[in-house]
């Protein structure tokens, strides 16, 4: 993780932490002008699960969401109504944005899915044991809205320790490179992610 994605995301936590009511009141005006169908339905609580679907209308599986938030800096449009969700489909991660992310450090790699690029998201997460930040691999298939945590030679132990770090915290934050807007922090409460995530599981 950069430094500069490392000192963007202290930035992060003292705003966040400082205190930002004004800001979760004004994503809550800006959640309300959005069109229901750039986001998932919008939890009441920070974390809840949902019921996912299929064509069939039969259940597919479920999944443990945020709350939608804003991003921790002011940003101009059109990127003023920016906003970002974490899922967890049990064993998956994933962050939905309501516009696609153009990140300047993707790449196409070897081992790269086709039709998409990878890249690194830089996270950092309080908890019981402190403070820890790392950075976890992430793959965009080309225009889509989300950013799916995934390495090229994941397993299921490397998996749960993400799934860990969100659940086994209280407050979790990301840095993104926007191509046009340098490095974008959004920060989450984890309270109630821990349920949502066994929940998902079920």
């Amino acid at each position: 993780m950069s430094v500069r994605s490392i000192a963007v995301l202290a930035i992060c936590e003292l705003i966040v932490l400082g205190g930002c009511a004004s800001d979760e009141s004004n994503t809550a005006s800006r959640q309300s002008e959005r069109s229901v169908d750039q986001r998932s339905v919008q939890p009441t609580p920070p974390w809840t699960t949902l019921v996912r679907k299929d064509e069939f209308g039969d259940i597919a599986g479920r999944v443990a969401v945020s709350r939608w938030v804003s991003p921790v800096q002011n940003l101009s449009f059109p990127y003023d109504d920016l906003q970002a969700q974490i899922h967890v489909a049990c064993t998956e991660i994933y962050f939905r944005f309501t516009e696609t992310p153009n990140l300047t450090d993707a790449y196409v790699g070897q081992f790269t899915p086709a039709g998409s690029s990878s890249s690194d998201l830089a996270w950092r997460v309080n908890g019981k044991n402190g403070e820890r930040d790392g950075s976890w691999p992430v793959k965009q298939v080309f225009g889509d809205n989300d950013l799916r945590v995934r390495g090229a030679f994941d397993v299921a132990q490397r998996e749960a320790e993400r799934i860990a770090v969100i659940s086994g915290g209280t407050r979790f934050a990301i840095s993104l490179a926007w191509y046009g807007l340098g490095n974008v922090a959004f920060s989450w409460d984890l309270t109630g992610s821990a349920e949502a995530i066994r929940e998902s599981c079920n």
